[in-house]
């Protein structure tokens, strides 16, 4: 699709034209400005309360301070005698002269030195203010450091403390994390280890069995028709691996799903040597839905049961019956060879399924062989 254009002005070159696409940019970029902005605005003021502000106090502070002598400096006389500022302010010394009675010498001599000692009284009151004044303005500068110094320390403080609850709440969630996991492994060690261990163990003695088992029967066919008593020891060697097998479905809490799974399996296999297929398509198809839908060989299986019930179904002229299992025998097999298509190799040479073979089921060569069907077809 062309993109549609816009036409906005003339300029010498010619006619400036604008997409659409540009057009909705230039609308979409004017947020972000704004957002700009206002985080322009927002620094300043952080900047302008946390380090200006402060040191304009601090100079105003000692302005204050310094004012009063500085003008007073001006205003004052130049003469030999030093004018203390405020003299209102001063303590005020009042000494009785005696009246003089006479104009003897000795009396004019004493009022001189009583004169002398005014002003040497006056002079040292004064160096004491003023000492005093200076003092004061030391410590006035010193308050508004310190104040500007609170400030800083207010809002570090305020930082560390926020940095510091977030560490501690960091830490918080890693105990937490830590002890979940050593619950698990504690839990692993303690229980699923052991009942995965021991499922693992009982489903290889119930395949070792059902080995044995077929071994047996396979020794003892070579010597002829089989006994009774070599019967009776072939169904002890597959009833003994149905019982390791059953450990392991009856109880399959907390052990591993694919261990179970096999389990199922097995004793599906085992059940069907013993005769009981039916009860071995359910362990298979109960291995199938809930413990591994992945798994191709329980589906491979199922057929192979299925088939063999619809053997039997027609043996008996049940053909509903037949038809039924034979329909779900196929169903099974087609969803095992789209899982894996090795499986079309087994069900070739596999004999659970020799009366599909004798008699050409179209079903299921059409299974098998998709491709031949497809091209027969006109």
């Amino acid at each position: 699709m062309s993109e549609s254009t816009k036409v906005v002005g003339d300029n010498k070159n010619g006619t400036e034209k604008t997409t659409n696409k540009e057009i909705f940019r230039t609308k979409k970029a004017k947020p972000t400005t704004t957002r700009t902005f206002w985080k322009t605005i927002l620094h300043g003021a952080q900047w302008f309360f946390g380090h200006a502000l402060p040191l304009y106090l601090i100079v105003g502070a000692l302005c204050y301070i310094a004012a009063p002598q500085f003008f007073s400096s001006l205003i004052a006389p130049t003469a030999g005698k030093i004018q203390v500022p405020n003299t209102s302010a001063a303590p005020k010394i009042a000494i009785s002269l005696p009246q003089a009675q006479g104009n003897s010498g000795q009396e004019l001599r004493t009022m001189e030195i009583v004169r002398v000692a005014m002003d040497a009284s006056k002079e040292r009151v004064e160096s004491i203010k003023e000492g005093n004044d200076k003092l004061f303005s030391i410590i006035s500068a010193l308050a508004a450091l310190l104040v500007f110094l609170g400030f800083k320390g207010v809002e570090t403080f305020r930082s560390l403390n926020t940095h510091a609850e977030e560490t501690l709440e960091k830490s918080r969630e890693a105990r937490e994390s830590a002890e979940e996991t050593t619950e698990e492994l504690k839990d692993f060690f303690e229980n699923r280890y052991h009942k995965d261990n021991t499922a693992e163990i009982n489903v290889a003695q119930g395949i070792v069995l059902r080995e044995m088992a077929e071994l047996y029967r396979k020794v003892v066919c070579n010597f002829g028709p089989i006994p009774l008593q070599c019967q009776n020891e072939y169904f002890a060697y597959l009833e003994g691996s149905v019982e390791y097998l059953n450990r392991i479905c009856d109880n399959p809490e907390n052990v591993d799903k694919k261990t179970v799974s096999r389990a199922f399996i097995v004793r599906g296999n085992v059940l069907k040597l013993m005769g009981k297929v039916k009860e071995a398509l359910d362990s298979v198809v109960l291995a199938n839905q809930l413990y591994d839908p992945e798994d191709y060989s329980s589906l491979y299986n199922a057929a192979c049961y299925c088939s063999i019930l619809s053997r039997a179904a027609s043996a008996k002229n049940n053909h509903q019956e037949a038809v039924r299992y034979e329909t779900k025998a196929f169903g099974f097999l087609r969803k095992a060879i789209q899982m894996n298509d090795a499986c079309i190799g087994d069900a070739e040479t596999d004999q659970d399924f020799d009366d599909f073979k004798v008699g050409n089921n179209p079903h299921f060569m059409a299974i098998l062989y998709p491709q031949q069907i497809d091209k027969n077809k006109p």
